[in-house]
């Protein structure tokens, strides 16, 4: 009763061979794109695009918004500089 799959020959031997290494594959292949993607680096956020969606958002009113945006483009000046 154990032994029921010797009865379907030698391609259920390859069925159940590739099943498994299907499974393994598809497992390191998760295993590893998981891992990949937590140590890319995190994507450069521009400081004036962050200024003009608060803006936009109503968190800053127009004086705030411009004032900041000078110190910023400012700080880059110098920076650059």
């Amino acid at each position: 009763m154990m032994w029921w799959w010797n009865d379907g020959g030698w391609w259920a031997w390859a069925v159940m061979t590739l099943g498994m290494v299907a499974f393994w594959g598809g497992l390191i292949w998760i295993l590893l794109t998981l891992v990949s993607r937590s140590n890319r680096p995190a994507a450069a956020v521009d400081p004036e695009q962050v200024l003009a969606r608060r803006f936009a958002e109503g968190e800053l009113d127009v004086d705030q918004y411009q004032q900041r945006l000078t110190v910023l483009r400012e700080s880059a000046k110098s920076g650059a500089g």
